[in-house]
């Protein structure tokens, strides 16, 4: 296999590839961030083997590589040429396989496996182009969510994510799928993108406040074991539902097994602007760990909580950024931490600021909800947090580490004072890093 991990390299080993055809070469973490690479990679999207693959029945075909690069852009310029010129291509590589489907009915476990591979990757294919948001390609997204060949797969979320984010007509696309609704994990997929729509006031009505609707969301709030984040997104429709629909399904919801999917019914009530929901808002909106949240509905139903005032509060600043971290399901749980605890504070000079910089150093865990849930050590401050990975770890050790990773160099250029986090860390408490301390 190529390897063009560096700049340099990175164009000529395209064009060695389109001129030797086989594995698209490996680029590793490489991003697209000069218009000579961009250039380079619609060569090779417009005159490449985009179907070669590895005849092991476990590898995607080179579309997979080729179109991930498409969405490396670090520019504007990068950015803008890729939607004019890659993805007006990957729109035609996405209509010819829509129009004849690869592996319609795939025969056997590894032949199955390559279907799923290759339907994976003209999905994302299909993700690329929905991040550019361009309408002429609102046909395939509606066409594949329809497919049962692309229908069940995760990515469906980021799809339509992205079409919530950038589409310039999102509804176009809603309507277009309200009936029938998608199936499989589409549907879920849909019923979040609904959600949104409806959340942010743009809907005249949900798509599943129907009979067929009402039949879904209930299929996803009694399903248990491991199915509790479909329960909490059929739950989060519930506002945006009619007085009839809403109560039967909450009596469904309240009698959910998991607190989780429970835990969400105060924030649906806080939607329909109950009053059981208003005092539940004006609550949680002093908890830095649901303060984002919770301003955000403030806003959304127009009602008035103050929010802004307890941001004016450099410590409580400092706790919702990192809870919000904390909580940003592409990095860690897609919930809040269960429990933030600051355990000590310290005064630093800080170099850009030319000023003293509060730090605060606050032990974190995840949510009950889960049998071991994650715990750790961070500091929070007005310039930003950092996190440390294993409370077990040795953290003079770890410090050592990460002056020597050069993946790490960026976070150590921003956090002068690692020396300082560890000493700090260390003297909190002479037995700082048992599991006992833990116990909060």
């Amino acid at each position: 296999m190529l390897n063009s991990h560096t700049s340099e390299n990175f164009i000529e080993q395209i064009d060695a590839w389109l001129i030797s055809g086989g594995e698209f070469p490996s680029t590793g973490y490489e991003c697209v961030d000069t218009l000579p690479k961009a250039k380079s990679v619609v060569n090779a999207l417009r005159e490449g083997d985009l179907t070669w693959h590895k005849q092991d029945g476990f590898s995607p075909p080179n579309l997979h590589d080729i179109v991930s690069l498409v969405q490396s852009s670090r520019t504007v310029e990068v950015d803008a040429y890729l939607k004019q010129e890659a993805c007006p291509l990957i729109n035609q590589i996405l209509l010819k396989e829509i129009n004849n489907p690869s592996f319609i009915d795939p025969k056997g476990r590894k032949e199955k496996y390559q279907a799923k591979k290759w339907h994976e990757s003209y999905l994302m294919a299909l993700k690329v182009i929905s991040y550019y948001g361009r309408k002429e390609d609102s046909h395939l997204i509606i066409k594949m969510a329809k497919s049962k060949h692309y229908n069940n797969h995760f990515m469906w979320s980021l799809i339509f994510d992205y079409i919530e984010r950038f589409h310039p007509e999102p509804l176009e696309i809603l309507e277009a799928l309200r009936n029938p609704l998608p199936e499989k994990f589409c549907n879920i997929a849909y019923l979040d993108f609904s959600n949104m729509l409806a959340f942010n006031n743009t809907l005249e009505s949900h798509p599943f406040d129907t009979d067929s609707g009402k039949d879904y969301l209930k299929k996803h709030i009694v399903r248990k074991n491991g199915y509790e984040s479909y329960a909490i997104s059929a739950v989060k429709a519930l506002p945006f539902l009619s007085e009839n629909n809403r109560r039967l399904l909450l009596i469904e919801a309240n009698k959910h097994s998991s607190q989780e999917v429970r835990d969400e019914i105060p924030w649906a009530l806080c939607r329909i602007k109950s009053q059981e929901g208003i005092i539940f808002l004006k609550a949680q909106v002093k908890d830095p760990r649901y303060h984002e949240r919770a301003s955000k509905y403030a806003s959304a139903i127009e009602v008035e909580i103050e929010s802004e005032n307890y941001l004016s509060n450099a410590k409580f600043k400092a706790l919702v950024e990192l809870s919000n971290w904390l909580g940003d399901e592409q990095y860690f749980w897609g919930q809040p931490p269960g429990k933030l605890k600051v355990v000590g504070e310290e005064k630093l000079y800080w170099p850009d600021t030319e000023t003293l910089i509060s730090f605060w150093s606050v032990k974190y865990r995840g949510q009950d909800y889960h049998d071991e849930p994650e715990k750790g050590i961070a500091v929070a401050s007005e310039v930003g947090f950092y996190r440390f990975y294993d409370y077990n770890d040795k953290l003079d050790a770890f410090a050592n580490a990460v002056s020597e990773d050069e993946s790490y160099k960026p976070m150590v250029e921003t956090w002068p004072n690692i020396e300082w986090c560890s000493r700090k860390l260390k003297s909190l408490n002479p037995k700082a890093f048992s599991k006992k301390w833990w116990k909060f």
